[in-house]
């Protein structure tokens, strides 16, 4: 164990460090299952927190609110995330934290569901929606225990072939729940009620917690990787002198290419997801419906899921070590699909279209912003793993996604001030800027050139043996 002491003096050049490479990795068959699980839950955050949205007339009318209350009941999610992100960094920087965040996850949720039902008892009473904000906030704080760990819990439990892939599918399972609530949702309702929404939702949320609490280990009894091997040493020997999560928050914020990169995910997924709330608003002047909107919202959220999971691939295979790459072509194809579709409506600078407009124009120009915007995300939070290495992956995480929330925070608030038809504009614009953004980021793979490095050298012993 002495070998690890220094093993994180430099891993962007070819270290050579002393290595007695007694252990043999070993990938366990129970991590698929442990993969359903945890995207599972994460999927049931986001079907709880967008219960309300879809549903917004039903909602007003059976708890005698107005469209500011069912807001707030969304408007919990960014609200309360900041907040929790810090204490599920400090979390996952410990020793079982990831294990710890994924119980926590599941406890909260189980209980969120079945509180909401108590406003059941008298709707219309002044205390029944402050009830269900109580459900909404408990559930908004399992948003950052879900978002900021994919990697934390790809790296615990995959093979460095696999990460990519893997962290794609559990960062992706929250988007999924996003666009399962928007059918999901008026499905109930319009066939049962909206009791029996809260109702089914809170069977469904106590029967995870039930599941998860099952089984779900902190990590397999034997490392899968020799970058799982040094954080395990870290974490069991304080003599190893690892940094705790505010200390590693500190570095990486005196990082300006970590930083610049960081920013690049929070300003590319904010916009998105600021612009892609405001279908509704945006596309009924062209005399669309609202429904027409919501599957517009519902079809890119699931073209960015199937994008992510297949540059996953890409990502542990054909394109291995070339994220920026990847990263680079789908932020220009989604900047162009984004300018396509504001040239194709009025703008600031226009009051007619510059370009014909169609129905097959918007669909297919909204999907594929949604497909190459969608597919970065899960590259954002491995780059980043990379970058910082060996700072631990929860830590970066936790960074992209804090930025990804303020800056959907600042979209929000700033659209009410902006002109209608200056809204598609701006989103393009601030996607372009960050497309322009990552050519300045350096691209490093500390991660894998020390995992390399250390197959490497634990061979050459054992050919010494």
């Amino acid at each position: 164990s002495k070998h690890w002491m220094n093993l994180s003096r430099s891993f962007d050049e070819d270290p050579h460090p002393s290595l007695d490479h007694s252990s043999q990795w070993i990938l366990y068959q129970r991590r698929w299952y442990l993969l359903i699980v945890y995207s599972v839950l994460s999927c049931q955050q986001s079907i709880l927190w967008i219960t309300f949205s879809p549903v917004a007339e039903a909602t007003k009318s059976y708890f005698d609110t107005t469209d500011g209350g069912v807001n707030l009941l969304l408007a919990w999610g960014p609200i309360i995330y900041i907040p929790c992100l810090f204490l599920t960094g400090q979390m996952l920087s410990e020793k079982g934290g990831l294990r710890k965040v994924v119980l926590i996850g599941a406890a909260l949720d189980g209980i969120a569901g079945p509180i909401r039902c108590i406003a059941l008892l008298d709707p219309k009473s002044w205390w029944a929606l402050w009830v269900v904000s109580l459900g909404q906030i408990l559930n908004a704080a399992v948003g950052p225990l879900m978002m900021a760990s994919p990697s934390k819990f790809s790296a615990s439990w995959f093979g460095e072939h696999e990460r990519t892939t893997v962290t794609s599918i559990a960062t992706t399972a929250n988007a999924l729940g996003g666009a399962i609530g928007f059918i999901y949702s008026p499905y109930v309702v319009e066939y049962l009620s909206l009791p029996w929404l809260i109702i089914i939702q809170a069977i469904q949320s106590a029967v995870i917690m039930m599941w998860v609490f099952i089984y779900f280990p902190e990590r397999p009894p034997t490392p899968p990787s020799a970058s799982a091997e040094l954080l395990e040493f870290q974490l069991e020997n304080p003599k190893s002198k690892k940094l705790g999560f505010y200390q590693e928050f500190d570095q990486l914020c005196r990082s300006s290419n970590f930083l610049l990169f960081a920013t690049i995910g929070g300003v590319s997924q904010g916009a998105f997801a600021g612009w892609s709330g405001m279908f509704n608003l945006i596309l009924e002047p062209l005399g669309y419906s609202p429904t027409f909107a919501g599957w517009m919202g519902f079809s890119s959220t699931l073209a960015g899921i199937f994008g992510g999971i297949c540059v996953g691939i890409l990502g542990d295979t054909i394109f291995k070590m070339k994220f920026k790459l990847i990263i680079l072509v789908s932020l220009v194809v989604a900047t162009m699909s984004c300018l396509y579709f504001s040239l194709t409506l009025p703008s600031f600078f226009s009051e007619e279209p510059i370009l014909p407009n169609s129905y097959w124009s918007i669909v297919l120009s909204i999907i594929a912003a949604g497909l190459f915007l969608g597919s970065t995300a899960p590259l954002f939070l491995e780059l980043g793993a990379e970058i910082s290495f060996p700072i631990s992956e929860g830590s970066s995480a936790a960074v992209i996604t804090l930025a990804q929330n303020l800056a959907s925070l600042i979209v929000l608030m700033v659209a009410p001030l902006i002109d209608r038809n200056s809204i598609n504009i701006f989103s393009a614009v601030s996607i372009g800027i960050t497309t322009v953004a990552i050519f300045f980021v350096d691209e490093s793979y500390k991660r894998m050139n020390f995992l390399r490095n250390f197959a490497r050298v634990g061979n050459l012993k054992r050919s010494e043996s």
